[in-house]
């Protein structure tokens, strides 16, 4: 008993934050920011800040419905998956902007971040590779 309380103290110790490990936010590597504030993720993801510092277009990507996406708009743009897409169609509709492009698989994310200056997304952490820049949340 006493060595089955020793072993759970020692997994509660040593687990990590689920959060802060689900999914990163990543750029093209030539993008000249490194940090962007939870502000500027949810006036990037809504079209609200269509061009960075440096002048280039933000483009954005998504992962389609999946428990990443669902994740990264509760966190930082205060939606859900489905007020994400009506938002978006309503932005089209008035002539606002177009759809976000949307991809099935996080590698094809990393595929389009890597390959479009001034592409920002986000994918499972364990997807990031150095094909991105992967940008700190402040």
């Amino acid at each position: 008993m006493v060595l089955f309380a020793l072993w759970v103290c020692l997994l509660v110790a040593n687990a990590k934050p689920a959060a802060a490990e689900d999914f990163v936010v990543v750029a093209h590597k030539d993008l000249g920011v490194n940090t962007v504030t939870s502000a500027e993720l949810e006036s990037i993801f809504l079209g609200k800040m269509s061009t960075w510092s440096s002048g280039e277009k933000v483009t954005i990507a998504i992962l389609d419905e999946d428990a990443t996406l669902e994740k990264f708009l509760a966190k930082y743009v205060h939606k859900t998956a489905s007020q994400f897409n009506n938002y978006w169609k309503q932005m089209v509709f008035t002539g606002k902007a177009g759809m976000p492009d949307t991809f099935k698989t996080p590698a094809e994310i990393i595929s389009f971040v890597g390959s479009h200056p001034g592409a920002i997304s986000f994918v499972p952490a364990a997807a990031a590779s150095g094909a991105v820049k992967t940008l700190t949340v402040n």
